[in-house]
């Protein structure tokens, strides 16, 4: 996806502090008039100027593809086999131009080039690329011109190269390229490049021709495995983009192509479209005859895509008509300011786009009638960085915290693909994850995230969490989905064993025990595997206090009274004191013994019933009714008989004083 609004802000700035770099990935389409080994001499630095040249500025071509047309290999094959003597001349054409791509001041110097096809035309196109970016995996042409070829022994073949009305002049290749750094046969960093040189002039007969041309390469495109990338280079010699070959291959279906810079229309003569036009630059600039032209998965702004001049720019807008400058764009005439309509490009006014030197070398190019070159850049796509495989959080105590940090970053290239190692030019890396299977581990969210490139970018950190309330092992499948065409899908195994803890009692300090693991236990732990049957505990003590007021310390169990408490004292006594009858003389009240004043009767004692004293009155002998004459019959029947109750005056014997003692105290009164 592209670049949140914060982080393209960013860059944004970074870039505008110097020259605009351009993207890693320039694709450049380019006629360049009958280019031989005879060519170097007269054209050779011009080229090299043109391409590595920078601009007063900070302009630079500096191309990583270069589609190529007008290959000199010695003429049109009569026949097939194809002799040779075609291949060698048009090799040597095209090591004679690469060389010079390797040699230019400012040069990388990693070119390379594909292998020439020879046309069944008279010039051929060719493919140089920069090994450090990309890598050309393989070369197909398209069309047919000879009955006796391959193309035209199966059957049913339409023969549509060649001179007659209905064939074009001329093939085509596609070639296929991958970017370097992403595994091979890997769509999302796969290219699809198709380069073309279509019939010149555009009367009712040149159209006729260049039909078969845009039919055979809207068909291969078509058939393309779904969701291919791919570019049509070419010199379209179209004049407005309502000619039915063009439209063959803009129209909306499978295969469809797309102008980059939206400004369809009337191009040839058309001051309108001044900024746009390829043609011709050393003596009259009026026709968009060059273009690149580009596959709908190449403008949603994911993966790989064709991208703005500046973070933010829409590169679904129309490129402006007034300055071969649009920030929404890429995509470049180069060596069209826009100011030169109608004549040559380095003529006054100064070239404001490539200067004054740069505008000569383009114009001793084109060898007096041909093109300016056009380039886009692409952003490349995303690359997932992230652990693999299974992720063993080891043994685990049951109770205990363990997480783990899953790290994910975006290692796209950024010395390789982005402008000035910015992280501009490469995607950002969207992606969700999730556990998917399994049990006992989690994340707080799923996503989705996203994760730009750029110098010194912190990884986004993702907390996995280990469920530890159990035993036993845990295993879950984490599933991290992205937009990395390399890896759309990341499987990752989290597992741990989680160790049940070791228990024993543990004793609280209110006495009471429980089982369980020293590292849960509050009180004190008796060890490993210890029980709480019988209770191991150590019982706290307290006051206990008996029915006579007395206290001792003892446990709760063992009281057999009032328990006042654990850590409860009897220094100084906190039991409540008994009370009873106290006897002063024949008086008789309740009191406790420390109250007394006479004779404390014992704990609980009482004084008798009301109107029959009986505790403090030993006259009332009888107990019954107060003192009456009965007490004294009764007291003399016992004194007659020696009963021990009758030693009145306590002295150990009966004797006739308890009987005088006795009648005295009956006379008293109580």
């Amino acid at each position: 996806m592209l670049a949140t609004k914060t982080v393209a802000l960013g860059i944004a700035a970074l870039l505008s502090a110097g020259s605009l770099a351009h993207a890693q990935v320039r694709i450049a389409q380019w006629n360049i008039t009958n280019w031989s080994t005879s060519s170097v001499a007269s054209r050779g630095e011009a080229f090299k100027t043109a391409i590595y040249g920078v601009a007063p500025n900070g302009e630079q071509m500096a191309p990583d593809i270069m589609i190529i047309q007008e290959i000199i290999q010695g003429g049109t094959p009569p026949s097939y086999p194809i002799s040779a003597a075609y291949t060698t001349t048009g090799q040597a054409s095209v090591n004679a131009f690469l060389n010079l791509l390797n040699t230019a001041p400012g040069s990388p110097g990693d070119w390379a080039a594909a292998a020439y096809v020879p046309t069944q035309g008279d010039t051929g196109n060719a493919l140089f690329y920069r090994t450090s970016k990309v890598s050309h995996l393989s070369t197909t042409t398209l069309g047919c011109g000879f009955s006796n070829a391959p193309c035209g022994m199966v059957t049913n073949p339409t023969i549509d190269v060649g001179p007659g009305p209905d064939q074009s002049p001329r093939d085509n290749q596609r070639w296929l390229v991958h970017l370097s750094g992403y595994t091979p046969a890997n769509t999302g960093a796969d290219l699809y490049l198709y380069g073309g040189h279509l019939k010149a002039s555009d009367g009712s007969a040149e159209q006729a021709r260049k039909v078969p041309e845009a039919t055979r390469v809207r068909a291969d495109a078509a058939a393309l495995p779904a969701g291919s990338n791919f570019v049509f280079g070419a010199d379209f010699n179209v004049q407005t983009s309502s000619r039915n070959y063009y439209q063959i291959l803009v129209g909306a279906g499978t295969g469809q192509f797309f102008d980059p810079i939206n400004r369809p229309g009337n191009w040839n003569n058309n001051g309108a479209f001044a900024n746009i036009h390829t043609q011709e630059p050393a003596t009259q600039m009026d026709d968009r005859h060059d273009q690149l032209l580009i596959s709908g998965t190449l403008r949603d702004s994911q993966g790989m895509s064709y991208i703005p001049a500046v973070p933010g720019g829409s590169i679904l807008a129309a490129f402006n008509n007034t300055s071969w400058y649009d920030s929404n764009h890429s995509y470049r005439c180069w060596g069209n300011d826009g100011a030169h309509y109608g004549g040559q490009i380095n003529t006054a006014p100064t070239n404001a786009q490539v200067g004054q030197v740069i505008a000569d070398a383009l114009v001793t190019t084109v060898a007096g009638n041909g093109h300016l070159g056009v380039y886009l850049d692409l952003q490349v796509p995303a690359k997932l960085s992230a652990p693999t495989g299974t992720i063993d959080l080891g043994s685990v105590s049951q109770g205990s915290s363990s997480t783990y940090t899953l790290n994910i970053t975006n290692a796209a290239d950024l010395a390789k693909y982005s402008k000035n190692g910015t992280g501009w030019g490469i995607d950002p890396l969207s992606y969700s994850l999730g556990f998917t299977s399994g049990s006992g581990f989690s994340i707080p969210s799923s996503g989705p995230f996203e994760r730009a490139a750029g110098p010194g970018a912190p990884a986004n950190a993702h907390v996995v969490t280990l469920n530890t309330s159990t035993p036993g092992v845990k295993t879950a499948t984490l599933t991290i989905n992205t937009d990395d065409p390399e890896n759309p899908t990341r499987v990752l195994t989290f597992t741990a064993n989680v160790i049940g803890a070791i228990q024993g009692a543990c004793c609280a300090v209110a006495g009471t025990c429980s089982v369980t693991s020293q590292a849960a236990c509050t009180g004190a732990y008796q060890g490993d595997s210890s029980v709480c049957l019988p209770n191991p505990c150590p019982q706290p003590t307290g006051a206990c206090c008996t029915t006579s007021g007395t206290c001792t310390t003892t446990t709760q169990a063992a009281c057999a009274s009032a328990y006042q408490g654990n850590g409860t004292s009897c220094s100084p006594n906190i039991c409540p004191s008994p009370s009873g009858a106290c006897c002063v003389g024949t008086s008789c009240t309740i009191t406790t013994q420390i109250a007394c004043s006479g004779t404390f009767q014992g704990a609980s004692t009482i004084c008798g019933p009301f109107n029959n004293p009986t505790t403090c009155c030993p006259a009332n002998y009888n107990g019954n009714s107060g003192l009456t004459i009965d007490d004294i019959f009764g007291f003399l029947g016992g004194w007659f008989n020696s009963v021990p109750r009758t030693d009145f005056n306590r002295n150990g014997t009966v004797d006739v004083q308890d009987i005088f003692d006795f009648l005295t105290a009956w006379f008293a009164g109580c």
